[in-house]
């Protein structure tokens, strides 16, 4: 017996799967693969074990009867991956051959999703009010647990952070409420209020066990904005319970927070060029199609035009140093596109890592977590 939603919410898969039923803990985990890797069943069953068991080592929760991730190519090899979260299951679709950190990260963002929101109560709907949280904080906790997992370095991690400033400080939507892209944010802001106001004995996973632990002791509570917020202010000071009212119900701009209580991170401003990939990003994912193309960016002087058909694309969204990659079918034939996604210059928070002090005393640099 249980409820509806767990059914509706279910993963049934069929077909030519290598079927591996392997211990997580004490219990069940069932990882359906199907296709030709690089990789061994075996050395993908280990990391999904191994990031699973951080996730519910830091949920403190082993009560599932059973844990079911399927694991499938796209049928065309483009290097993306997706996937998906379901009732005590996810699927994992990949297009390259390697478990990179794009894949571990999406292993940690589906698996974060077993409680975030499925076993924090009732969402009546998953929309636009409650998605910010649902979606934004499991993008912040999924590097994260990569970095308690031992799969990042700390400047590996920081260098993720910095990545999500970068997107969040030139998104168009920056100072719109409700978008899972301020969340993220606001989320690194509420961890490190928490941090300093309780002398580094609390964090953001208070919030998030308590959210937790109210859905385990009422699987009928309503999972919403208003009880996010709730929770989080009973660790807050009455002036950041203003302020983070304002960050999410306001759209106010999120204040960078100093990197929690290391002394090899520090906090600096820094006049870096934002990540433009010089046309639409939507169109060019959803039809494979140019449109939009500014005639100041980079890509239209690399000489990609609107109507022009993608046939082959490489891009490391948010990522400037690294080029675009586009093969194209124009009027002229077949066009192979290289440029880099440089943008307007702006002032942006990042954090800097001592790499002298993390190559000599490492131990100093270790992220405290609690």
């Amino acid at each position: 017996t249980g409820l509806w939603n767990r059914v509706n919410e279910a993963l049934f898969a069929g077909g030519d799967f290598r079927v591996h039923r392997v211990a997580l803990g004490n219990q069940s985990l069932v990882v359906a693969i199907r296709g030709k890797w690089s990789f061994t069943d075996e050395e993908a069953i280990a990391q999904i074990q191994k990031i699973l068991e951080v996730e519910r080592e830091f949920w403190h929760d082993h009560d599932f009867p059973y844990y079911l991730v399927t694991l499938k190519p796209y049928g065309v090899r483009s290097g993306s991956s997706d996937g998906s979260a379901f009732t005590n299951a996810f699927w994992l679709y990949l297009g390259g051959d390697s478990f990179s950190y794009d894949v571990q990260y999406l292993l940690a963002h589906e698996g974060f999703h077993a409680w975030n929101p499925h076993r924090m109560g009732v969402m009546k709907e998953l929309g636009v009010s409650e998605k910010w949280f649902a979606e934004g904080f499991t993008v912040y906790y999924a590097d994260v647990l990569l970095l308690r997992a031992g799969l990042l370095s700390l400047p590996e991690y920081v260098e993720r952070v910095n990545r999500r400033i970068r997107d969040y400080e030139s998104s168009p939507v920056k100072n719109l409420t409700n978008k899972e892209i301020v969340a993220r944010i606001v989320a690194l802001w509420l961890d490190a209020q928490i941090r300093e106001q309780s002398k580094n004995k609390l964090s953001l996973d208070a919030v998030m066990l308590t959210l937790a632990r109210q859905g385990t002791e009422n699987p009928l509570v309503e999972l919403s904005s208003e009880r996010v917020l709730r929770v989080a202010g009973k660790y807050l000071n009455r002036t950041s319970r203003k302020t983070l009212l304002r960050l999410v119900e306001e759209g106010a701009s999120v204040p960078i927070p100093d990197f929690p209580k290391n002394p090899c991170i520090r906090l600096a401003t820094e006049e870096l060029p934002l990540f433009d990939l010089g046309f639409d990003g939507d169109v060019l994912r959803s039809k494979k199609l140019v449109a939009g193309v500014r005639e100041d960016s980079e890509a239209f002087k690399a000489g990609v035009r609107d109507g022009q058909e993608v046939l082959g694309v490489s891009v490391n969204w948010g990522d400037v140093s690294k080029p675009v990659r586009l093969t194209v079918r124009a009027v002229s034939g077949q066009l192979r596109i290289e440029y880099f996604p440089k943008g307007k210059t702006v002032s942006v928070p990042q954090y800097r890592t001592d790499e002298e002090a993390w190559t000599l005393t490492p131990e100093r640099c270790t992220f405290q977590f609690n």
